[in-house]
């Protein structure tokens, strides 16, 4: 299996509309290379440009978009599906793959509707199989305004590979340890980094759990652990030379843009 991380920002991306200037994430989102194109987890807002540059990487038969499955319904994760419409791109019938409160959010809103009834997307359900390879949403914890939330297991006949960018807290999703010691890559959460965050406003307005925290919680975790998810205050997005080589101790890695997983 070959995975390529298309952003490796939070929602926003980094730097923020009007945040300070940061190296450039773009929001988070993977493609999962088959034999049949590429799955796109989760549609960013930066979709256009994550396209181009996963095309020219792997080539226009392998950056065919296949698929597109979505964790959940917070801006960063679906708004890059505009793109999909008869103003842009004007796909056809590409499988939406989700839970039934994301679709049922998409077809209840515009501009989103009018994708399901162009057929640009068509509605797939929480598990998939595509050229090769096969995917299952796992429910977590996350703020459910607009929909619930999951993380997306991704499976061929050699590798699991887990996509879990957005969570509430380890602490309430009681397996946690479980899920993520069954896969072999791990992509995690890893919006703030710890509790001297600059954020502006309480970090219980929007719950993530701090990198310093998932380091000690999952150390001995054996798989490959890649952070992502990073919003433009945590210290691994600004470049913090302590903040990375904590994380490189523990022998994790942290995303960016263009990372291919093999």
């Amino acid at each position: 299996m070959k995975a390529v991380v298309l952003g490796s920002g939070q929602d926003g991306g980094v730097p923020q509309l009007l945040g300070p200037d940061r190296d450039e994430r773009s929001a988070s989102s993977v493609a999962v290379v088959t034999d049949d194109g590429a799955i796109l987890l989760d549609c960013a807002p930066d979709v256009r440009r994550q396209h181009r540059a996963l095309t020219s990487a792997i080539g226009d038969d392998a950056a065919r978009i296949a698929a597109v499955a979505l964790t959940h319904g917070h801006m960063g994760h679906y708004a890059g599906l505009v793109h999909f419409g008869k103003e842009a791109a004007a796909t056809t019938e590409i499988p939406l793959y989700g839970t039934r409160s994301m679709i049922r959010f998409l077809e209840s809103n515009e501009p989103w509707a009018t994708l399901f009834r162009n057929r640009n997307l068509v509605v797939g359900s929480t598990t998939f199989e595509i050229g090769g390879v096969k995917g299952e949403a796992i429910p977590v914890p996350h703020r459910s305004e607009l929909t619930d939330a999951v993380a997306w297991s991704i499976s061929d006949d050699e590798t699991r590979l887990l996509y879990l960018p957005d969570i509430d807290s380890w602490d309430a999703w009681p397996n946690a340890a479980d899920v993520i010691g069954s896969h072999d890559v791990a992509l995690l959460d890893a919006s703030f980094f710890d509790e001297d965050e600059p954020l502006g406003r309480p970090i219980s307005e929007i719950p993530h759990p701090l990198v310093v925290d998932t380091l000690e919680r999952f150390r001995a975790a054996d798989c490959r652990v890649v952070l992502t998810h990073l919003n433009h205050t945590n210290a691994l997005a600004r470049g913090d030379a302590d903040a990375h080589a904590r994380v490189a101790a523990a022998g994790w890695e942290v995303a960016f843009d263009g990372m291919v997983i093999e």
